[in-house]
């Protein structure tokens, strides 16, 4: 039986996300692979919100946010989505080291440098400082610059 640790715990199915537009001549941007798999709760401590999960013949451990451990009891069987993002995704670890709740928005303390986001992560508390995070990064073809020409 494998371990995997997982980053989302949810109970609706995500739509999958098709190739978006990127750069030149109908350059894509690979999707991402979702997945929901039906599991049972065989553990949850909704002080640290870890909660693990049989399910598809493997078990799943992972920390959630409080408020998230808070609702599921032991025995519940819940839907999980599993996003499975390559590694050959451009992507950046930092680490929060502050909120802002009144902004939604959070600081991350990045290798080069720092930056402010805004992310509904923030409102609902499953960013804290001091937590590790990974920053999936896409390239958007949103359209010519002002001043610019190709």
């Amino acid at each position: 039986m494998g371990v995997l640790a997982v980053a989302g715990l949810a109970l609706l199915v995500l739509a999958g996300a098709g190739p978006r537009r990127q750069g030149g001549a109908g350059a894509t941007v690979p999707t991402e692979a979702r997945s929901l798999m039906r599991a049972r709760v065989t553990s949850v401590d909704a002080t640290t919100g870890r909660i693990a999960l049989a399910g598809d013949g493997t078990t799943l451990d992972a920390v959630f946010a409080p408020s998230v451990a808070a609702g599921v009891r032991l025995g519940d069987v819940v839907f999980v989505t599993l996003n499975v993002i390559g590694s050959r995704r451009a992507a950046v670890t930092g680490s929060v080291t502050s909120i802002d709740a009144e902004r939604n928005t959070a600081t991350l303390a990045l290798p080069q440098g720092r930056v402010t986001v805004q992310s509904a992560s923030v409102k609902e508390g499953d960013l804290q400082p001091g937590d590790t995070v990974v920053i999936k990064l896409d390239l958007v073809d949103i359209g010519q610059p002002l001043g610019q020409s190709r």
